[in-house]
């Protein structure tokens, strides 16, 4: 068997939108051979609250909503931390490969699907999408690999490192690199890494530690799944999903922990 180098592995990196991307398209570019990136809309949080509303309630969803708030007044607040916490990881966000870059209205759209197809990837990168499809996922013979800032499948879902320490289960606090699957971050386990945040750290800077704590495992995992090498490892469970805190549920929370 021919064994490829990492710089001559071919990879797509399927993606969503923001600073997070641009970190993990900067670093695949650098490192392996980058043939494209699929740059999908977010999908419609109306839609998905309202889905959501059904599930767990209006006023749960409504505690979400006000914590969503919160964050995008925090974002703009922490820009300069948050930047500088990217910079000093490695990371560059200031820009990213625009010439790779092909815009789509959904990961599982059609144009999404022949992308794929002729772009040839050995394997498929996976960061801030909507959950993928089926047919997504057999649209190229290629593997699919998640980056989930969460230990999973204890933490599935949203804000994994957060509820790890609102929970006061400081030892889950970390990111997982798992295959994909058309479950919520159900995949085979790649590599599991645990982080140690700082006293002032919050929930905007846990998953910038842990994308910089991903960033070795997932070039080992992107080498070893392309070379049929690589191998699963047991997660850490009960598998749990988690959505947004509520609003109410953040504050009574930092009062009694001080978990931001």
């Amino acid at each position: 068997m021919i064994v490829k180098e990492l710089r001559d592995i071919r990879v797509v990196l399927l993606a969503g939108p923001g600073d997070s991307t641009r970190a993990v398209a900067n670093l695949l570019h650098s490192s392996v051979d980058l043939c494209g990136i699929i740059l999908e809309n977010p999908p419609s949080r109306a839609r998905l609250l309202q889905r959501r509303a059904q599930k767990l309630g209006a006023i749960e969803v409504l505690g979400q909503l006000l914590f969503i708030a919160l964050t995008k007044i925090a974002s703009k607040l922490y820009r300069r931390k948050i930047a500088d916490l990217y910079s000093e990881l490695g990371f560059e966000i200031a820009s990213y490969p625009e010439d790779l870059t092909h815009k789509v209205q959904s990961a599982n759209s059609p144009r999404t699907h022949s992308l794929l197809s002729s772009l040839r990837p050995d394997v498929v990168v996976i960061n801030g999408t909507r959950i993928l499809s089926q047919k997504t996922l057999d649209s190229v013979d290629a593997p699919f690999i998640n980056i989930h800032t969460g230990i999973t499948p204890k933490y599935r879902g949203v804000h994994g490192g957060y509820w790890a320490l609102a929970l006061e289960d400081e030892a889950n606090c970390g990111v997982t690199i798992h295959f994909v699957d058309k479950g919520i971050d159900t995949g085979d386990v790649l590599f599991q890494v645990r982080i140690q945040p700082t006293g002032e750290d919050n929930f905007l800077t846990y998953p910038v530690r842990q994308l910089g704590a991903a960033r070795e495992p997932l070039l080992t995992a992107i080498r070893e799944t392309a070379n049929k090498t690589v191998a699963t490892t047991p997660g850490v469970g009960p598998s749990q999903l988690f959505y947004h805190p509520t609003l109410w549920g953040y504050c009574q929370t930092y009062l009694r922990l001080g978990v931001r």
